[in-house]
């Protein structure tokens, strides 16, 4: 089982997307919100803010799809990461994705997700409403924390369909 992972919280967003420049900064050292490994998602007639991002899936569908190995599981944080050296380009792991959480770099053409920040993720840090949080399921609750998940898939892809 995973140790940790972020939660998103719906009611809480404003889509001010504070969290995708800290990431963007993080990772990449610009204010780009495309360069960000999460992404916020508007839906306007719901007035809706939905974040893509790396839930940390227990069986991730990105790596069993990747061609050519290129993604798997960090041992310390257990972190689904991507090896960019390995990494093709093909786009498959952003497809399979339920959670819109991985995309390719605009720069390198290769997947990047959430690696989880080494264990202290800037997003959750930046976000000026606690609309992410950082935690085992355990400590959320387990049944609330797969509510929680399938609320966040249910309204993403009803964005997706959108798109």
């Amino acid at each position: 089982m995973k140790s940790k992972s972020i939660f998103f919280f719906p009611d809480k967003c404003i889509g001010c997307k504070i969290c995708e420049v800290s990431c963007a900064l993080e990772h990449g050292f610009e204010i780009n919100p495309l360069a960000s490994r999460i992404r916020v998602i508007r839906d306007d007639k719901k007035g809706l803010d939905v974040v893509g991002i790396c839930v940390q899936c227990e069986e991730a569908p990105c790596i069993d799809i990747c061609p050519v190995q290129a993604i798997s599981i960090d041992e310390k944080f257990g972190a689904i990461i991507v090896n960019k050296e390995l990494c093709i380009g093909c786009d498959q792991c952003e497809k399979v994705c339920p959670y819109y959480g991985i995309y390719l770099d605009i720069k390198s053409k290769k997947a990047i997700c959430c690696d989880l920040c080494n264990g202290d993720p800037a997003c959750v840090k930046s976000c000026p409403v606690n609309a992410l949080e950082y935690s085992n399921i355990s400590n959320i609750n387990k049944e609330v924390g797969e509510n929680i998940r399938k609320e966040h898939k249910k309204n993403l892809d009803e964005v997706r369909i959108k798109k």
